[in-house]
């Protein structure tokens, strides 16, 4: 009976170990598996807070400066600084206007002088390029001539502008083109799309009806 009872008494403090054993690897299993998940989580969460922030719409006024006179060009050596920045900041570079975000300075607006005046017939060139407020490079837009006279004459005379622009963390060249459904004082719209994670985004920019220093309004496809 005293072995019987001694073999009992090792098998039940057997079993209790192997129970103990047991929680421990499961609970080594489960904190390891947390730690895995939760970067990817943590990744998820990170994705959702950017595409939450890339759809949240911002309002900006541009401010076109009526004189050359302004403290982006204004200076000795001013040029040639602001040159020193950014090489999109050419020679015949005029910033004519800044975007305003909050009362802030947030981006500054020029374009190539020296393309659109001294040029002519097809060699005449429009380009705009956006920098922000330390005059770093942000996007270029450029008329497409040839591309606004094909269109033009396809509506028949009524003026279809069409620009390509160059955002610089796009990795596609997007296409601003206005639409010849246009009717005689009503808002001229322009048309695009982006190409975000493999899907299209579809854009409309508006004219607003009562304008009073060229206000337009950005529309998604959902008219939101």
């Amino acid at each position: 009976m005293a072995d019987g009872s001694r073999t009992a008494v090792i098998e039940a403090q057997a079993d209790a170990a192997a129970a103990e054993a047991a929680r421990e690897a499961k609970a080594e299993i489960l904190a390891r598996s947390d730690m895995e998940v939760a970067p990817a989580r943590a990744a998820r969460l990170s994705k959702r807070s950017k595409a939450s922030a890339k759809a949240q719409w911002a309002e900006f006024t541009v401010d076109i400066w009526i004189t050359p006179f302004n403290s982006v060009e204004f200076g000795i050596y001013k040029h040639s600084r602001n040159r020193a920045k950014s090489r999109q900041f050419t020679t015949d570079m005029d910033i004519f206007a800044e975007v305003i975000e909050k009362g802030e300075r947030t981006g500054l607006l020029g374009y190539r002088e020296d393309l659109w005046r001294k040029n002519t017939g097809m060699d005449k060139r429009l380009v705009f390029k956006l920098f922000n407020e330390t005059v770093n490079w942000r996007a270029t837009m450029d008329l497409m001539i040839g591309r606004s006279l094909q269109l033009t004459l396809g509506a028949r005379g009524l003026p279809v502008t069409c620009f390509s622009v160059n955002v610089g963390d796009h990795d596609n060249m997007v296409y601003l083109e206005r639409s010849a459904n246009k009717w005689p004082l009503l808002p001229e719209s322009f048309s695009f799309f982006l190409l975000e994670d493999g899907k299209l985004r579809f854009f409309r920019l508006r004219r607003d009806f009562i304008d009073l220093g060229g206000d337009y309004t950005l529309y998604n496809h959902h008219y939101q």
